[in-house]
């Protein structure tokens, strides 16, 4: 009997391909394992997503698949039909939202190396490979090495399709090995001692509503709900909430915009809940974050605290989805795979049978519509309270501080207290502009402008980090003035400390809190 798997690929592809599972492999090949199978010129790793009896329509050969690599299924259908139902949603790679699902210790991590094969070490001796070929020829000569090697010694930047030049005239043999990294000890978790405290921001309305959403939990049917209220209030029904789904021994993904606050919030919840939990982001070290997904995966973690990526955490028992801050538009991931973890928390609650619970005192317009006209939205403490907000208009003024800013700036730092000035682009200026022909100065790979850094003297592109120094004069016309456009967080700072001279200022951006010391600092 022939069986075909439908698998997808860790790339930014839009669609499946389908294999011919060998009979070797026909009771190890299921949904959910992954699998080593020919894709174009290479050999890939992918995932089966599907096995199918009949043969797929089409007259396209289909070719076997090489190897299949687990002896057990790593994703679950449930965690299957998530990232199917997310990557339908957004149109976004399938393969890529499951490779965001697996630890350090189950990614597979493939290096390629040259070397010449016997018709190559022919043409070497006869004479009769080009100036090109002949210099990488010498270079291997018996060994082999990888093409960052060949790149260095040579300092071609075509070197890429070369080697597949002389790839496919048998001339060289590129020689693929596949890495797994080593999977980790899980150590023994400790609990923490409980804070002994009253909720006085949960008043009996309140109370009685969070009660009320223990029906549908121990239904494990999907209910969304709204917290409308300021920040404490929120956190206050927050930790009600999850004592109850801890007690019914459910699992809970707290969902935050950003990294930053995950540490302090993370220390709160260990305080009042009296137990571990987890931490969940792209940018933890490899061992820490191989040793926080077996902890959630065998639940010694129950509680889940990160950014967008803790949607892609291998908790299985989901009980509560917390979304907090959700207007903030951090939520928003635009590399592929792209999607909100917004709908997407409300994609994975519906999988789950799990209370959402989104929050927020400065809810987005559809968000709060929706919890108003579907009964949804609970209103706590400090949702009623009038926002102190001034909006000035700077189109009549000079300089890059408004005089009402300058004038609270001067009004806060008379009475000893912080001001927070938020800037929403890195840097001096997001380009340079030559006023006298127009050139603005873009990436040759890119095609889009640069990013100015006056610290460093640099133009930085967005895109592919890739820098270059500022050039003292218009490289088209000459011009020794090059004028800044769009104001970056070192102009504000670079203002705010000629203004303020005696005030202690610290910029905080992802260009200089690169580390978790500094963040934390």
């Amino acid at each position: 009997m022939i069986l075909y798997a439908e698998v997808v690929f860790p790339l930014p592809l839009g669609q499946s391909f389908f294999y011919i599972i060998p009979p070797k492999d026909l009771d190890g090949a299921k949904p959910g394992v992954r699998v080593i199978a020919p894709l174009g010129q290479k050999m890939q790793a992918g995932f089966i997503v599907q096995v199918h009896e009949r043969r797929p329509s089409g007259e396209v050969p289909l070719k076997e698949i090489r190897e299949v690599i687990d002896d057990e299924a790593v994703f679950s259908p449930a965690a299957l039909s998530f990232t199917r139902r997310l990557s339908l949603h957004y149109c976004s790679s399938w393969g890529e939202f499951l490779q965001a699902m697996l630890p350090p210790s189950l990614e597979i991590k493939t290096s390629a190396k040259v070397r010449l094969t016997e018709k190559g070490i022919e043409a070497l001796q006869n004479k009769t490979l080009s100036t090109e070929e002949k210099k990488v020829a010498e270079i291997l000569g018996t060994s082999a090495y990888s093409a960052f090697y060949l790149r260095r010694k040579t300092g071609m930047k075509s070197l890429r399709s070369l080697i597949l030049r002389m790839e496919k005239k048998g001339l060289v043999q590129v020689l693929e090995t596949k890495k797994r990294p080593k999977k980790r000890d899980q150590p023994p978790i400790r609990g923490r001692p409980t804070q002994l405290e009253l909720d006085f921001l949960v008043d009996p309305a309140v109370r009685s509503a969070l009660d009320a959403m223990v029906g549908p939990l121990e239904k494990k049917t999907f209910a969304p709900f709204y917290f409308f209220g300021d920040r404490e209030a929120r956190r206050a029904a927050y930790v009600h909430l999850i004592r109850s789904v801890l007690a019914s021994s459910r699992q809970v993904l707290y969902l935050l915009p950003e990294l930053a606050p995950s540490g302090p919030l993370r220390d709160m919840l260990e305080e009042r809940l009296g137990e571990a939990v987890g931490s969940f982001h792209g940018q933890m070290p490899e061992k820490a974050r191989e040793l926080e997904w077996q902890n959630i995966k065998a639940g010694a973690r129950r509680v889940a605290v990160g950014p967008r990526s803790v949607l892609f955490a291998p908790a299985e028992n989901v009980g509560l989805i917390i979304v907090d801050e959700e207007q903030d538009e951090a939520y928003v991931q635009s590399e592929s795979p792209a999607y909100d973890a917004r709908r997407g928390a409300w994609l994975l609650a519906t999988e789950r049978g799990s209370l959402l619970v989104s929050g927020s005192d400065v809810p987005t317009v559809e968000a709060f519509h929706r919890a108003r006209a579907g009964n949804y939205l609970i209103t706590l403490a400090g949702s009623g309270e009038k926002k102190n907000v001034l909006v000035a208009d700077d189109r009549s003024e000079r300089g890059l501080l408004t005089r009402a800013l300058r004038d609270g700036l001067l009004k806060n730092l008379s009475a000893g207290r912080p001001s927070l000035v938020f800037s929403n682009r890195r840097g001096y200026a997001s380009l340079l502009f030559c006023p006298r022909c127009g050139h603005i100065p873009k990436c040759k790979r890119c095609d889009i402008s640069l990013a100015y850094y006056k610290k460093e003297e640099r133009l930085v592109c967005r895109y592919c980090n890739g820098s270059r120094p500022k050039t003292p004069s218009c490289p088209a016309c000459g011009s020794r003035v090059m004028e800044p456009r769009g104001v970056g967080t070192e102009a504000v700072e670079e203002e705010l400390r000629r203004l303020f001279s005696r005030a202690r200022i610290s910029s905080f951006d992802s260009d200089r809190m690169k580390t978790k010391a500094a963040r934390e600092k």
